[in-house]
């Protein structure tokens, strides 16, 4: 190959390079100075592309689209970043903060095609280079010629923006007492602060300033790309990371140039798959995977990585520890009860599956448990090995594309096959586990996200493999066909059931013996571990060959799902991969019933927002990222907390009518004292007959909707009860001692319900005509009724914060300890009526939306919530009256610090998480 070969790779590589630098500067600092890995780089940089291209083409001036995109909007998006979210994290683990980072990947880009973009990618993104005269200094073609060689004007903007920002940064940090701070911050912001710095003016300037280079370097990239795609822009952050890693994570010049060398590099590679005539599946996918490839290579092999952790600072033995984990402890008459209608459930939801749904619904629930066989490897993997793998749709893609190729291709049996394909991906998450061994922590987390990302563009990409575009035909077993008692697609959901249910208990048993109790062991010291024996080596080995073999699992039931498979399978991409730990971890990744709640989750609202919204289904994703955040609070998962708080409500709920009964015994109760059954039940008790009447018509035959006087028979008399109990209730507390301004507060949630709802019905509303009148609500509903709604919805919401807000006053007047509820309780309530005006809205031309069972479900949702809090108040409100009760002596019931262990339960009394009977 010759010089001007190389010159020429040089000098089309470079550009790129210097993009990816950009991206890289960025990582580097803010992990410096806050420890944090931002993995949303990539999707902020996608973001600020998105703004300028909109606003340009509404006719804005480029130059203040560029102002307004990367010096306004990028700036301030990293500040918001620093004040409302990862300053709070600067003590927590790394799990926390990647799992924070990982939401915001997930999330981020979902909310510009959602708000900006749309789905599809738009073209022909604006050029900034005529905004620093590059274009004026480029030759009449619009092209820099150097010699021989050319470049584009776009390319040359990236080099000298690239190198001016350099320049300032090594400025900046040698020269500024800024520059020196942030130097000083990496090792502890405590200590800087004990020198007189502000370390928090320090720290939103790093998020600012790193924010503001991946929004350069998205309006850069685009018209490069040639289109405005929330994929190229995350594999963005890939290659910066790569070039990151070059840098050991500590060295902006290091990552700069190591950010140049991949650049030169992936060009050059193009001159060798022409030159060498290689295959063209290979030419066509070793250039793209050229950084994963790199990335995973730097970590394997640089010594500075090896036993690397996460920094902590010194000083952090001052702070209170991270919050402890949720366990479900229950006395013998729940675990009981718990067994029983554990096993109850499970016998009519498959009565229901397999003799009431449709054929639709079987298969979404077949996907579904399929879909939590797979997040089972990712509880294994986090929930009991304490690590995070973003690989795992890359090990079901082992399992699915072997399954595949030796079913069709091979003529095995199609249950020999997939056994074959879960041993091949176990022996291949062994032997990625040799290499990893000497990684940990946010370091094995991207050499997997590096693996995955190989897998796919190298292995699943060819078509020996994937079977090329039309892919490989996939059968089921044969057992499951021919005729039967139960329908075939009944049949597979028992055979996925019973999959799912082997996996579940191998789980609950692995995580209950003596493997488990090593894998918590190395969770919380590995070098504690081997002081006691444990041999790390073998466990790492174990947890990652046990994990990939329950992912190649559920990669070969996806192939049998669909009944085929090719290169474009959802399930085995490595990005879909990383939205299933996102889902795991927000719900629950140490037990099978946070697995299970993921993955029926994920289907239904997919469902939900594609089938029956007409929205796309990715939407979801914006909140469970959103959900992923709140793994700082609730490391155990949204579900496992809300489970256990229920279980302490439940107790304090007994206690308290033991003490009441005590009270009634010496004589009369205290004025104000109601049972909260006689508030809950009214309240439910119209939606559930709704509910069950619709699926009583159903089953007869009848349309899916109700008439309206149906609907106004069961509903309206449940709403005025809870108007009525919630004015007598504030009137009581008020009278107690309660913010006597309380009033206004309703009437102003009134005022502002009232408005909305006559926006939506008038000004917002368009006419429909949806009919017949005996299946659907009536759609044309007038101005008044829209406002009269809206009023009623409004005063709800301003009740349920300000009702808690009433009582946390009163309990401080008569000096609780601890108030018995918080203003925390009305947020569940407001989500569900905010979110069901939405879909409402959303699902019909005009304001009342057709009354089809899923929105019934909904709505019975968003009544179980209301009502819950109806119940949590109205104790609260007993509390009050007969005197504060306490779970145990001197152990708080507020969400924050809930206790460790419950008072008078032995070992035996505890029950096991998974959802299974002991």
């Amino acid at each position: 190959m010759a010089f001007s070969d190389w010159v020429q790779y040089f000098i089309e590589g470079f550009p790129v390079g210097c993009i990816y630098g950009l991206v890289a500067i960025g990582l580097v600092l803010t992990y410096k100075t806050s420890g944090v890995f931002n993995l949303a780089f990539g999707a902020q940089a996608f973001m600020s592309a998105a703004i300028m291209y909109e606003m340009v083409e509404a006719g804005q001036p480029r130059w203040l689209a560029l102002v307004v995109s990367v010096f306004l909007v990028a700036p301030l998006f990293g500040l918001l970043l620093d004040r409302a979210l990862f300053r709070y994290m600067r003590n927590s683990s790394w799990v926390v903060k990647l799992v924070s980072s990982l939401g915001l990947f997930v999330a981020l880009p979902e909310i510009v095609k959602a708000v900006l973009t749309g789905v599809k990618p738009q073209f022909s993104p604006p050029s900034v280079a005529g905004l620093i005269g590059m274009t004026d200094l480029a030759g009449a073609d619009g092209v820099f010629r150097i010699g021989d060689y050319v470049i584009s004007a776009d390319r040359m903007t990236t080099v000298v923006v690239t190198l001016a920002a350099v320049v300032g940064f090594a400025v900046l940090f040698r020269y500024t007492a800024l520059g020196l701070q942030m130097r000083a911050i990496v090792e502890s912001f405590r200590m800087v602060e004990l020198a007189g710095v502000n370390s928090e003016r320090v720290s939103m300037a790093a998020w600012m300033l790193s924010s503001f280079l991946a929004g350069l370097a998205g309006v850069l990239l685009a018209p490069d790309i040639g289109s405005i795609d929330a994929i190229p822009f995350t594999l963005l952050l890939v290659a910066a990371v790569s070039a990151a890693a070059f840098g050991r994570l500590t060295s902006i010049p290091l990552a700069l140039l190591g950010a140049i060398i991949l650049g030169v590099g992936q060009r050059a590679i193009i001159g060798f798959s022409y030159e060498f005539e290689w295959p063209q599946n290979i030419q066509t996918g070793v250039r793209p995977a050229l950084p994963f490839v790199a990335l995973f290579l730097l970590l394997i092999l640089l010594p500075a990585f090896k036993g690397r952790r996460d920094v902590t600072d010194p000083l952090s033995g001052v702070d209170p520890p991270p919050p402890a984990m949720a366990h479900e402890y229950k006395d013998r008459s729940l675990a009981k009860a718990s067994r029983i209608a554990f096993a109850v459930f499970i016998v009519v939801f498959l009565g229901l599956v397999c003799f009431v749904m449709s054929d639709v619904w079987v298969f979404r629930f077949t996907d579904a448990f399929a879909l939590a066989i797979a997040f089972l490897s990712i509880t294994v993997f986090t929930g009991l090995g304490g690590q995070i793998s973003l690989g795992q749709a890359a090990f079901a893609g082992i399992g699915g594309y072997a399954t595949a190729n030796l079913a069709t291709e091979n003529g095995l049996p199609v249950l020999l096959a997939l056994l074959i394909g879960v041993a091949l991906a176990v022996v291949v998450g062994a032997l990625l586990a040799i290499p990893a061994l000497r990684l940990g922590g946010i370091f094995l987390t991207l050499a997997t996200l590096a693996f995955a990302l190989m897998a796919q563009n190298i292995v699943f990409s060819n078509e020996a493999v994937a079977g090329g575009p039309n892919g490989l035909a996939v059968p089921r077993p044969g057992f499951l066909e021919g005729s039967g008692f139960l329908g075939r697609d009944q049949r597979y959901f028992l055979f996925v059931f019973a999959c799912f249910t082997v996996v579940g208990f191998l789980v609950i048993f692995v995580r209950s013996g003596t493997t488990g109790r090593y894998f918590a062991a190395l969770r919380g010291s590995e070098t504690a571990a081997a002081s006691i024996g444990i041999n790390g080596t073998r466990q790492r080995v174990l947890l990652f060959a046990l994990s990939a073999g329950i992912a190649g699992l559920a990669g070969g039931i996806f192939a049998m799902n669909s009944f085929k498979v090719n290169f474009a399978t959802q399930e085995y991409q490595a990005l879909f991969g990383v939205a299933w730990v996102v889902l795991v971890v927000s719900l629950g990744s140490r037990t099978v019933d946070g697995a299970v709640n993921a993955a029926i989750s994920f289907v239904l609202f997919q469902w939900l927002l594609s089938d029956y919204l007409g929205m796309e289904a990715t939407i979801a994703l914006i909140g469970f990222g959103f959900g992923a955040i709140t793994y700082a609070r609730h490391p155990e998962g949204i579900v496992e907390f809300r489970t256990r708080t229920s279980i302490l409500e439940r107790r304090k709920a007994t206690l308290l009518k033991a003490r009441t009964a005590e009270m009634r015994a010496a004589g009369p109760l205290p004025a104000g004292y109601l049972p909260g059954a006689r508030v809950v039940l009214p309240a439910l008790a119209g939606p559930v007959v709704l509910l069950l009447a619709i699926v009583v018509r159903r089953i007869l035959g009848g349309p899916d909707g109700a008439p309206v006087w149906l609907i106004a028979v069961c509903v309206v008399p449940s709403v005025l009860f809870a108007l009525a109990w919630i004015a007598w209730t504030h009137r009581r507390l008020v009278a107690q001692g309660g913010y006597r301004w309380g009033w206004w507060v309703l009437l102003g949630g009134t005022v502002v319900g009232l408005l909305v709802g006559w926006y939506l019905t008038g000004p917002a509303a368009e006419p429909s005509a949806f009919g017949p009148p005996d299946s659907w609500v009536w759609i044309d509903a007038p101005t008044w009724l829209g406002a009269l709604v809206g009023a009623v919805c409004g005063f709800a919401v301003a009740a349920f914060f300000m009702l808690p807000v009433h009582v946390e006053q009163v309990a401080r007047v008569l000096d609780f300890r601890i108030p018995p509820v918080t203003w925390r309780a009305g947020r569940a309530p407001t989500i569900w009526i905010v979110l069901g005006t939405f879909l409402s809205y959303w699902a019909s031309d005009g304001w009342v939306p057709p009354f089809l069972w899923p929105l019934y479900l909904m709505t019975m949702v968003a009544a179980i919530a209301v009502s819950q809090w109806m119940g949590q108040v109205q104790g609260a409100s007993n509390e009050l009256v007969i005197g504060e009760v306490d779970v145990a002596p001197g152990v708080p019931l507020a969400e924050d610090a809930l206790p460790e262990t419950l008072p008078e339960l032995a070992d035996a009394d505890l029950a096991p998480s998974g959802g299974a009977p002991s």
